[in-house]
């Protein structure tokens, strides 16, 4: 019965993608790095494929537990908070110290910092599903949190934080025992599978939708496979990367590398040059 968490992705994307571009096309264009305009909020795909899934998973596995509902839940928030993102915010602000220091200095609230205030606290719930202790509460929902925004950090060239995804999810899969967490990430690489070359091709941006929801599914994902002090080490990292992301330019350390420019290039139609 796996093997729904497969062919059902695959069938949604397949047939959705063409539609939804056709759609956003004339309705929710974007200037990309490049200045081409792109639909956005593609990611929203992902969300829609694991509802599916969500639906074989209630059907035929009624007693698997709440790790798959407790996703469920995760993805669902994430991707509607980043679909507002995606279709009422602005590029006024970014990264958390854009956000808070423009809540200082002017006094507004923007859309990226409400998504980062609420993402928290779904965050929260979705690992309290699996957890009792308040202290491991916080670090379990800190980890996802700040891994949802980690990948909206990724998602400012076509594929990076794709490519991310997959390399995190290899990762998961290798070093995890439980069948259950593997199980989980299908409907997610599956799908991953039919829209990467669109947005490889500038056909479709990723946005917040995606982002923010695949970077919560890998944060959900270590929680449960690691033990806590495993855990408080992936924070660190996390915090690590997320002072480092609102510093320095991402992208233009990625160019003047080329082994990381490589793969960061790897697929698409238009290569950055090397620096």
């Amino acid at each position: 019965m796996e093997v729904g968490f497969i062919i059902i992705p695959l069938l949604n994307t397949i047939l959705l993608l063409p539609k939804i571009l056709v759609i956003f096309d004339s309705k929710d264009e974007q200037m990309n790095y490049r200045g081409k305009k792109v639909p956005r909020a593609g990611g929203f795909l992902f969300f829609l494929s694991f509802v599916l899934a969500g639906c074989w998973q209630v059907i035929f596995f009624p007693q698997s537990g709440l790790q798959f509902f407790a996703l469920l839940y995760l993805v669902t928030g994430l991707s509607l908070l980043g679909l507002a993102d995606d279709f009422f915010g602005n590029n006024k602000s970014k990264g958390f110290r854009g956000h808070i220091g423009n809540f200082v200095k002017n006094k507004e609230i923007s859309t990226g910092l409400i998504k980062a205030l609420y993402g928290l606290i779904i965050s929260l719930t979705a690992v309290a599903f699996n957890r009792v202790e308040p202290g491991e509460i916080i670090l379990a929902g800190l980890i996802v949190a700040l891994s949802s925004n980690s990948f909206n950090s990724l998602d400012l060239r076509p594929g990076r934080a794709l490519k991310i995804f997959m390399f995190l999810s290899l990762f998961i899969i290798l070093t995890t025992r439980d069948r259950n967490l593997t199980l989980l990430l299908f409907p997610f690489l599956a799908t991953l599978l039919v829209y990467l070359p669109y947005e490889l091709g500038e056909y479709v941006m990723l946005g917040d939708s995606g982002a923010n929801a695949l970077g919560g599914v890998i944060g959900y994902l270590l929680v449960i496979g690691f033990s806590v002090e495993v855990q408080v080490f992936f924070l660190l990292l996390l915090i690590i990367w997320q002072i480092f992301s609102d510093t320095f330019s991402l992208t233009k350390i990625i160019a003047s590398n080329r082994l990381l420019n490589s793969f960061d290039n790897l697929g698409r139609r238009y290569k950055e040059a090397e620096k």
